[in-house]
């Protein structure tokens, strides 16, 4: 997985902290300090929150997304 966020998001906190409790390995990119917030805005069109969750190439969208993402591949 990858993810893409921002300090002091809390959602992001609870997007980490769920891939954790299903013991999913994850690779964080800080938007602007890794990647610039307009590569990130232009990366994912119309999705301009953090957290951006990956799965290898697909998109899955943000912390409830993923929940929802987790609870269909579990």
């Amino acid at each position: 997985m990858l993810i893409f966020s921002k300090p002091d998001c809390p959602y992001c906190v609870k997007a980490k902290e769920l891939l954790d409790s299903h013991g999913l390995s994850y690779v964080e990119k800080i938007v602007g300090r890794d990647i610039s917030s307009e590569r990130y805005r232009d990366m994912i069109p119309g999705h301009t929150t953090v957290p951006g969750i990956f799965d290898g190439g697909l998109f899955i969208g943000g912390y409830t997304d993923l929940v929802t993402y987790l609870k269909k591949n579990s």
